[in-house]
């Protein structure tokens, strides 16, 4: 350790800069397929002195004496790949998936983005088969999804690490559990992967680009917050421009422009729930399913007054609201807005509350008076003919 701290300060900044370097190249490439950026799945020692080195480990008790400080160890590295595939851009699995909210539950605690996509949607993608240990790859084929799915992009610097956790068979070097499919969330034949470019930005999904329509005409360059970009990808009739903090402005070969304000370009959406309705007195709750990531979630406004968190819980997956009927049941009746804020940006939707209907009048009922006087006539006549009878009987004993 003294070691490596030793050598971090001597390259005076050096080392840092070439990581973020590193970092920024992984991010602004994840989203173009290679067929050369591989993602590697199995690794091993080489075992060339070369590359070992020396380090001292040593031997502490139980108690927390030291009871030998220099116990040099020879380190073999991993630093062979046995095994590795091609590094996506996507990976897709149903939305019908059994272990669906633990999948998302991870996702959520790397901050890797997601996004629902609509039932009955169609893609072209690999499927894997095989087993934890020898996963296989199907040639891509047409694959629809009737109960819609999620898409996750490999995009960003957390390219690799959404890769090892989708990838079957991926293994570290004690040959630990790591994967969605080794622990049991996920089967191997859930998984689906895509190689197509820029899907994050196709599918509405936030990350390191944004797909901008360039209305037939051919682009210059692009200004991404003041930084001009030379080179700006392009596919069909739409352009794909690094993420902004601010504003993107596109330039035309023909001397035009268009400027956007990149909030409005990544807007959030609620994708489920909008315009659900509620009567009074219900006791079923309203649901909301908005697109955004659960960790940037900051809180609702219904009708633009903030709804304190007893009145509605929120869980993972993009992001799950749910209004306690408890809450609605103190809204007048009518339209009613609801918006959901993040970090980065909000969306808008509504919802209606209904007034508590009376009870149905149905054939039956609008008979009620006559039922009701029957059945006093009727209880007239047994009463009459009981009487009648015991007259009867009272007349024969004499």
């Amino acid at each position: 350790m003294k070691t490596l701290i030793g050598f971090t300060l001597e390259s005076n900044g050096t080392l840092a800069a070439a990581a973020a370097e590193a970092r920024e190249e992984t991010a602004l490439s994840a989203q173009i397929f290679d067929e050369h950026r591989p993602i590697v799945v199995e690794q091993a020692e080489s075992r060339v002195p070369t590359y070992g080195f020396t380090w001292n480990n040593p031997i502490v008790g139980a108690d927390g004496t030291v009871r030998v400080s220099d116990n040099l160890v020879w380190q073999d590295p991993h630093n062979v790949a046995i095994k590795y595939r091609t590094l996506p851009t996507a990976y897709v699995i149903s939305a019908d998936v059994e272990n669906l909210d633990a999948v998302l539950a991870r996702l959520d605690t790397h901050n890797i983005a997601y996004k629902k996509l609509d039932a009955g949607i169609t893609m072209t993608l690999q499927q894997y088969g095989g087993t934890t240990k020898t996963a296989t790859l199907s040639a891509a084929k047409s694959v629809t999804f009737e109960g819609g799915a999620y898409i996750i992009p490999v995009d960003g610097y957390k390219a690799y690490i959404t890769a090892y956790l989708f990838e079957p068979d991926n293994t570290d070097v004690t040959e630990g559990v790591c994967t969605f499919s080794q622990v049991g969330d996920l089967a191997v034949s859930d998984i689906y992967r895509s190689t197509e470019n820029f899907i994050a930005a196709k599918m509405g999904v936030k990350g390191t680009y944004v797909e901008i329509a360039t209305d037939g005409k051919t682009v210059a360059n692009a200004v991404v917050d003041g930084v001009t970009y030379e080179s700006v990808a392009t596919e069909g009739e739409n352009a794909y421009v690094v993420r902004a903090n601010d504003t993107v402005t596109i330039n035309f070969t023909d001397g035009t422009s268009k400027t956007y304000v990149y909030r409005d370009l990544v807007a959030y959406d609620i994708v489920e729930g909008d315009g659900s309705s509620w009567t009074e007195d219900s006791d079923h709750n309203i649901t909301f399913v908005v697109n955004g990531l659960f960790s940037k979630f900051v809180g609702i406004k219904v009708d633009g007054k903030d709804v304190d968190k007893a009145n509605y819980e929120v869980k993972a997956g993009s992001t799950i609201i749910t209004l306690k009927a408890s809450y609605l049941d103190t809204l007048a009746v009518g339209e009613h807005t609801i918006t959901v804020v993040y970090t980065d940006g909000s969306t808008d939707g509504t919802f209606n509350v209904h007034a508590k209907a009376n009870s149905p009048a149905t054939g039956d009922n609008n008979h009620m008076f006559l039922w009701i006087a029957l059945l006093f006539i009727s209880g007239g006549a047994v009463i009459t003919l009981t009487v009648v009878d015991r007259k009867r009987r009272s007349a024969v004993k004499k």
